[in-house]
């Protein structure tokens, strides 16, 4: 598998810091950020393959944005 890397975004930081020591765990370069607003900030300073954001927490869809609308898959 390729080198890639993923920030994880959520409020819920149980569920955020679960979720970033499984991905570091696989070799997986992860940052975890727990708001839409350092999430923009950390994406300023660093290109990421993929977004897993929570939309529904307070300031998430500010995210969408900048990810770019035909890059999303939501459920």
């Amino acid at each position: 598998m390729g080198y890639f890397s993923i920030l994880v975004v959520d409020d819920e930081i149980d569920l955020l810091e679960t979720l970033v020591k499984r991905l570091q765990k696989r070799n997986i370069d992860t940052v975890g950020v727990k708001s839409g607003e350092e999430a923009l900030e950390t994406m300023a300073i660093k290109r990421f393959d993929v977004v897993i954001l929570d939309v529904k927490m307070p300031g998430g869809s500010t995210v969408l944005k900048p990810c770019g609308k035909s890059n999303v898959i939501s459920h």
